[in-house]
């Protein structure tokens, strides 16, 4: 082969490289664009689930904001709630003394 067909050999390889070397540059970048997004979408996944998760029965939520919230479901009614009726503490005991207590402080 002579010598000037092997200079522009050699010049098309060189061009070649210059126009990969800058779609290399290109694509690194949008390759941190991308986890640099994944990274602030990640975190706000976190964030709507720990928000989603919260109503009135584990939070200092107010019960009419369960239903309003987009996204969130009402808590479910709890086992032994009547409607209308007050919750019972401990395992079904009812307001005032109990059996079995010493009733010191009554005269």
């Amino acid at each position: 082969m002579p010598r000037e067909g092997l200079l522009a050999l050699l010049g098309a390889q060189a061009e070649l490289l210059g126009e990969l070397g800058a779609e290399l540059a290109a694509e690194k970048r949008r390759g941190e664009e991308q986890a640099r997004l994944i990274e602030e979408l990640t975190a706000k996944i976190v964030d709507l689930e720990r928000r989603s998760s919260r109503n009135s029965r584990n939070s200092s939520l107010s019960p009419s904001t369960d239903d309003v919230i987009p996204g969130r479901a009402a808590p479910e009614p709890g086992a032994g709630e009547a409607s209308g009726a007050r919750k019972t503490s401990g395992a079904g005991r009812k307001r005032g003394g109990q059996p079995g207590a010493d009733g010191l402080t009554l005269a």
